[in-house]
């Protein structure tokens, strides 16, 4: 992306800060393409179906971009992970909305299942998908920018040297903050199995 379209992302972002709809659309309009791949990368754990795609999940996202912005995405990498964590939240609903769904149509007991029934899959997907935006909000708490770079990274599919250009840091810096936030993640993941467990005995 050109200077020139880094400073229409910003000017665009600043007047939806302000109430601005049509900065708002226009926006998500210029960066459109862009959600679009990541909207694929993030599908690709999803089950193949006819009647919902990348192309439906961006528009179920920015269904839900609010009127105004003031807090929030500043540039566009900012955007980008907003976008992404917007996406996760559609995902999250849907699977919710697969998992209630079963449990309403089924005949028996839950106790009558097995492991392997596809509804417990679909609950444990929801419950890890859940354990993974929990695990996220929490870093970002306590480390914006380092989570910032990591959804850049894992789900926007941006190369190191991109997060860095675009966050206008050193690669090193890069290096050091994936580094850092990819062996937080991965404890907070592995703590939250080691409770569910325990509750679970």
């Amino acid at each position: 992306m050109t200077e020139a379209d880094e400073a229409l992302t910003s000017d665009l972002l600043e007047a939806w800060h302000r109430g601005d709809d049509r900065s708002r659309d226009r926006v998500a309009s210029h960066l459109y393409d862009e959600v679009r791949r990541v909207a694929g990368r993030l599908m690709r754990g999803e089950r193949a179906t006819p009647t919902f795609s990348a192309t439906d999940l961006v528009g179920e996202a920015y269904l839900r971009l609010p009127p105004q912005s003031a807090g929030g995405p500043a540039d566009r990498a900012e955007f980008l992970a907003y976008v992404v964590r917007v996406m996760r939240n559609v995902l999250i609903d849907r699977a919710r909305r697969r998992g209630r769904n079963k449990r309403q149509g089924r005949v028996g007991s839950l106790d009558a299942l097995g492991p392997g029934h596809p509804d417990l899959r679909a609950e444990s997907r929801v419950e890890r998908l859940l354990d993974v935006k929990r695990a996220f909000a929490r870093m970002r708490a306590e480390y914006p920018k380092e989570t910032r770079m990591l959804e850049l990274r894992f789900w926007v599919g941006l190369s190191n040297e991109e997060i860095a250009a675009l966050c206008g840091v050193s690669l090193r810096s890069v290096e050091r903050a994936m580094t850092f936030a990819r062996r937080w993640l991965a404890s907070e993941l592995e703590a939250g199995e080691g409770a569910g467990q325990a509750v679970g005995a």
